[in-house]
């Protein structure tokens, strides 16, 4: 499934990305800890990498992941959450940012 989701980022095909995104984070807890870290983090540069000039969707697959990460894997938490913070920087979405910020804190 990572595979699916690196090539449609790679082809900007974001509605097909986010919802193989969503199919994999529903069968997150099947799989070892490790392997989800992983995969995420594999998509989560793939992501960065082919759709930096698309920050809006960027963000979306990064606030996804967080919601769902959030409480399971703080260190994998902490890693999306500094990375959608720098899209925040990047657009100037400062009450954003500052809302990250402290939940970072």
């Amino acid at each position: 499934m990572t595979f699916v989701i690196t090539t449609s980022a790679r082809l900007k095909k974001c509605d097909l990305m986010k919802q193989n995104q969503q199919r994999l984070l529903h069968i997150m807890g099947k799989v070892s800890r490790n392997d989800v870290t992983e995969s995420i983090r594999n998509i989560l540069d793939a992501v960065e990498r082919h759709l930096g000039a698309m920050p809006n969707e960027q963000e979306a697959i990064y606030s996804m992941t967080l919601d769902k990460v959030k409480g399971s894997n703080e260190k994998l938490w902490f890693t999306i959450s500094l990375r959608l913070g720098k899209i925040y920087l990047e657009a100037k979405k400062i009450k954003e940012l500052e809302a990250l910020l402290k939940a970072l804190k």
